[in-house]
């Protein structure tokens, strides 16, 4: 008698047990769903995986305390189902970690690094470029920027006023000689002005960059030339300045015994300082 009812309760916890295990085994292979769309190997699948994190998967810990809120609530059941999900998230937040940089993988636009300008590199200035107008010092420095700018083009003079090279530079700008970037190295041999200052710039143009060598020397004009040169390359865009005074003042011994003209190793250091400034001046921004 009691041999019927014992098959019927055997029979009855099979069929529940068999339920719950392909229940459970149904929650387990939600997470696995979420990359079997993917056709097209591990890249495609963090990609597909990233993009539902992003359509609006909830966050791993809301899942973890949904879990816990649904232990208290709905029982073992619910709060298996919610453990399961907190899985997913927490494979979904892993693979939106790894989706950038698995191969071929399409990550959504949301989450996409936006493009990086390229770094601008400056360009060289050669010699051919450049024309240099100067007095005895530009002189005397000349195999030393011939060697720095190759190509460079030089008319200099001993004794050479600023009017002087005025006339000069009009006369190369006329005739089609005057390059791209203009150097003028005077003021040894007397004063500049603002109004011969703007002259140059009329006769230089827009188009090309001029570089303003400053003076070194034991003459009471100096302090005024050199004022006058560094207001004018701060007053205009297409100017710069070849700071020949800051780079000889406490080098005094690569001068020759006036204090003005610079010895071999002194002609080094002015045509370094002259090049520094022509690769500025070819650089600015047009």
């Amino acid at each position: 008698m009691l041999a019927a009812p014992l098959i019927i309760l055997a029979a009855a916890l099979a069929i529940t047990g068999c339920g719950a295990v392909s229940g459970s085994a149904g929650l387990k292979a939600q997470p696995d769903a979420v990359g079997s769309g993917a056709a097209h190997g591990p890249a495609s699948a963090h990609a597909a995986r990233a993009r539902e994190m992003h359509s609006g998967a909830a966050h791993p810990r809301a899942h973890a305390a949904a879990a816990r809120a649904g232990h208290r609530r709905g029982g073992p059941a619910e709060a298996r189902v919610m453990r399961d999900r907190a899985r997913q998230s927490r494979r979904l937040a892993r693979d939106m970690r790894h989706a950038e940089s698995a191969p071929g993988a399409q990550i959504p636009v949301a989450f996409a690094h936006p493009a990086l300008p390229k770094p601008v590199r400056a360009r060289r200035v050669h010699g051919w470029s450049v024309t240099g107008v100067g007095d005895s010092v530009m002189l005397g420095s000349q195999p030393a920027l011939d060697h720095r700018l190759p190509g460079i083009d030089v008319d200099a003079q001993v004794s050479r006023q600023f009017s002087v090279g005025l006339q000069v530079v009009a006369a190369l700008a006329s005739s089609g000689e005057l390059r791209r970037i203009v150097v003028v190295g005077l003021g040894t041999n007397g004063t500049v002005t603002g109004s011969q200052i703007r002259q140059l710039m009329a006769e230089i143009g827009q188009h090309r960059r001029l570089v303003l060598v400053n003076t070194f020397e034991a003459r009471p004009w100096e302090a005024e030339v050199n004022s006058t040169l560094a207001e004018a390359a701060r007053r205009y865009r297409n100017v710069v300045l070849a700071n020949w005074h800051r780079a000889i003042e406490h080098r005094t011994y690569l001068l020759s015994g006036d204090g003005v003209h610079p010895q071999t190793d002194g002609t080094l250091l002015y045509a370094r300082v002259v090049y520094r400034a022509v690769q500025r001046a070819g650089n600015l921004p047009r």
